[in-house]
């Protein structure tokens, strides 16, 4: 169950392929983008910020990374405060036992299928390999849908613990808070679930493909998260020239902006409400369609506290 819990919760910082080619698999190398994104200067620096508008109290909205890993899992005082008083923690997902086995039924095949079949057997045994790290037997990866084979290995393998999200969730129930979710896991899974067999597979492929950069990528990022550097970590999706600019484009957007929208509207009852502590990937914070801009549109006044 906890490998379920980790591999859906890091899905947001994990949406591009990394690593050394195989020429096995006819692997592609990797070409740095041209363009970095254009982050605004307000928004560059910060993970907890400070959500006001006059007449109500302050909530505060906080940007996570989604790892199990005691540096980032080890909350600053500031986010401490914030979230240890206040009235209501709201999650991308509130989770609870009928959510992980929703999230199992929607990343196994249900109809026969196997992941062999689906991705063929030189990419199988690949995938398989590097499976086993995240303790995925051949069983247990048999029927695993390709996006849910490249999230269980979008993250380093496991020393233990709870992610950030799960650290968050506990705490605020040990202090009374009440517990909200902006999305439903199928809302978040099902964005996989559009995408076609063949976009599926070459999700994986790109990931197997250059997984040992990804790896490297992925500590690159902690690094960023630690110095609270949201431009940084705004950069890390572009880091790469995409094949299919177009399909990309598309899938970022249903990944991203599209989300920062219904995130940022479902939230705004516990601003309204006040005292709130709300907690969603660093990712969906920074630029004008990032969820800061949007707040900021809506008459919030938003400011870093740390």
């Amino acid at each position: 169950m906890k490998k379920l819990i980790k591999t859906l919760l890091l899905f947001l910082l994990g949406f591009y392929g990394f690593s050394t080619a195989q020429a096995e698999l006819s692997c592609e190398p990797l070409k740095l983008a041209a363009e970095k994104p254009v982050v605004p200067p307000r928004h560059a620096h910060g993970l907890l910020w400070k959500v006001s508008r006059i007449g109500l109290k302050p909530s505060y909205l906080f940007g996570t990374m989604h790892l199990p890993d005691k540096e980032i899992t080890t909350l600053p005082r500031p986010v401490l405060e914030a979230l240890d008083n206040a009235m209501s923690v709201t999650l991308e997902v509130k989770f609870d036992v009928n959510t992980f086995y929703e999230m199992s039924k929607a990343m196994n095949f249900a109809d026969g299928s196997t992941l062999k079949e689906k991705i063929g057997p030189e990419l199988y045994a690949r995938t398989l390999a590097l499976l086993k790290n995240y303790g995925f037997n051949s069983e247990m990866a048999a029927t695993l849908k390709p996006w849910a084979a490249y999230l269980a290995i979008s993250m380093p393998p496991s020393k233990g613990g709870l992610p950030l999200d799960m650290v968050i969730l506990n705490r605020g129930k040990q202090f009374g808070a009440k517990i909200y979710g902006l999305e439903t896991l199928q809302e978040q899974l099902g964005i996989f679930d559009t995408l076609s067999d063949e976009d599926q597979v070459q999700l994986l492929k790109d990931m197997v493909c250059n997984y040992d950069q990804f790896q490297r990528d992925l500590a690159e990022m902690k690094t960023m998260y630690l110095k609270r550097d949201l431009a940084g970590l705004a950069w890390m999706p572009e880091k790469y020239e995409p094949d299919e600019k177009d399909r990309y484009k598309q899938f970022m957007e249903n990944m991203i902006k599209n989300r920062n929208h219904r995130m940022t509207e479902r939230m705004l009852t516990r601003l309204l409400e006040g005292n709130a502590f709300i907690a969603v990937g660093a990712l969906h914070l920074p630029g004008e369609e990032g969820i800061l801009g949007l707040l900021e549109k809506q008459g919030f006044i938003v400011e870093p506290v740390y």
